[in-house]
């Protein structure tokens, strides 16, 4: 099981999501990644997934990143850089309803669901540009409640969501928050959580309530939603940006051989990198980085690295 809470303006697009992968009721996995960065032509989004965490025998990461990217992946390929036909920009929609129909094939093989199984869900929130205009965009993948085996997407169109926004162009009112599973959440907590997202003057607040939230949540179901977080956040300032942190509530530490010895340094985890020239998987680094991906204006949190590498600290 896992928590992705969404939070879609204006101008802004931030989610949020735990990293822990379940097996029933038991922790599997705590490092699992949950996030993909996907670059269209036409968009710059964030997708998560709630669900199985295999598919096809591939963790659903993986093979969601396969999908998106149109490549068979190995398990360890580390990064791609292509050209040519298959480095051309996708077009978003197509690349949903691609994803869509796979998971249908990838479902048919699977056998019948079992009793508590939880649903699969795939979100994709996106700022998307045409005509010189740059808007928000929220779609879903999810299991159909009525036709077994299939798969359905609901997308939030602009116009649904009735925009205002203020002086600094970076929050807005109304806020848009998107669950990814229901049911975590009780009533209370979304009204707590409204309320709180109401009172934020900066998207570092706003990041904050989110994490508090699956973080609650952790609390009282600590075998499924985990309360390590990844955090992801597309804003528009002339040019979509992007920018990554990892939010561990202790901090994760990576040995390096360092001297003779292993030493821990304080480390943090990114998610998938897909576009049409680039393909890259999670990886853990020490030291933060910032620059451009695929064009991207691109910030990548992470602890600095100690003034003496061959001190741990």
């Amino acid at each position: 099981m896992t928590l992705i809470l969404t939070l879609v303006t204006r101008y802004v697009v931030l989610q949020v999501s735990d990293r822990l992968v379940s097996r029933g009721s038991s922790p599997y996995d705590s490092m699992s990644n949950k996030s993909i960065v996907f670059l269209t032509r036409n968009a710059l989004s964030v997708i998560g997934y709630s669900g199985h965490a295999y598919i096809d025998g591939a963790p659903t990461d993986h093979w969601l990143a396969e999908q998106f990217s149109e490549s068979t992946l190995p398990l360890d390929f580390g990064m791609s850089v292509r050209g040519g036909k298959s480095a051309q920009p996708q077009d978003l929609a197509h690349a949903i309803e691609r994803v869509r129909k796979n998971l249908v094939t990838a479902y048919s093989k699977m056998g019948a669901p079992v009793a508590g199984q939880a649903s699969q869900h795939v979100i994709v929130a996106s700022l998307r540009w045409k005509s010189n205009q740059i808007r928000p965009g929220l779609a879903q993948i999810a299991k159909h409640d009525a036709v077994p085996g299939a798969f359905v997407t609901v997308n939030m169109p602009n116009e649904q969501l009735r925009w205002t926004w203020d002086t600094n162009g970076l929050l807005v009112t109304p806020m848009y928050l998107f669950e990814t599973p229901l049911g975590w959440l009780t009533d209370a907590d979304r009204q707590d959580i409204h309320e709180r997202l109401a009172s934020c003057s900066s998207i570092n607040e706003c990041e904050s309530v989110l994490v508090n939230a699956i973080r609650l949540v952790s609390q009282r179901a600590p075998n499924q939603v985990g309360p390590d977080c990844m955090s992801i956040f597309i804003y528009n300032s002339q040019e979509p940006k992007l920018r990554i942190r990892y939010i561990p509530i202790v901090a994760y530490r990576h040995d390096l051989p360092i001297g003779g010895q292993m030493v821990g340094f304080p480390a943090a985890f990114t998610p998938w990198f897909v576009s049409g020239g680039l393909i890259q998987q999670p990886q853990v680094i020490i030291g933060g980085i910032e620059g451009r991906v695929a064009g991207i204006p691109v910030q990548i949190e992470a602890p600095p690295l100690p003034p003496n590498p061959f001190v741990s600290f």
